[in-house]
């Protein structure tokens, strides 16, 4: 759900909604609850009218991404070194990103080639540049920190969203496709 930049948690838990607002207001709301931290993310009341207009189209909108990703996920089945993330069965999501991992020992490109070559091909695929910019904190002796330095280098999100219509979700895993059959190929030209 859109809110203008602004998030929110709705829950049926008064304790854990009386915490949350304590912790969302850097000064305390309503009756103390302890928190271990505090912060600054009250929406702005624009942000809270978005996110209320959004409400009535939310379950249409989860629909409608949950049939991108399904078709995503048929899509690239039978493309070797990817995989597609899904949302655990532990929680109900909006199924707003399609997060997708590039094996490059298997798919035949790097991440970033490979969203290179998407970008090539007017996909906007993306990683995210705060988390690799996180990689110049890691240790390289932080063995226990190697899977996240996998998920920092490895994982890119591919399209979604109001404007991606079936038709772009067939036409970016036919791309997929035709970038791992050629990875070898395209490995060599500039894009």
């Amino acid at each position: 759900m859109g809110g203008a930049e602004g998030g929110f948690l709705c829950t049926n838990d008064d304790a854990l909604a009386a915490r949350l607002r304590n912790i969302r207001s850097s000064y305390g709301a309503g009756t103390f609850t302890a928190v271990a931290k505090t912060s600054n993310g009250r929406m702005s009341e624009a942000q809270a009218a978005l996110g209320l207009l959004h409400l009535d189209d939310f379950p249409q909108l989860q629909s409608r991404n949950l049939a991108l990703l399904q078709r995503y996920e048929s899509g690239l089945e039978k493309v070797s070194g990817l995989r597609l993330l899904k949302p655990s069965d532990t929680c109900n999501s909006n199924y707003a990103y399609v997060v997708c991992q590039v094996d490059e020992s298997v798919f035949g490109m790097s991440r970033d080639r490979l969203i290179a070559v998407l970008k090539a091909e007017n996909i906007n695929a993306r990683h995210h540049p705060c988390l690799e910019a996180s990689l110049a904190y890691i240790a390289p002796e932080e063995d226990q920190l190697q899977h996240s330095v996998d998920v920092i280098r490895n994982y890119f999100q591919l399209p979604l969203g109001v404007d991606v219509s079936v038709h772009d979700v067939d036409q970016v895993c036919a791309v997929l496709a035709e970038a791992r059959t050629y990875a070898t190929m395209l490995k060599k030209i500039e894009v």
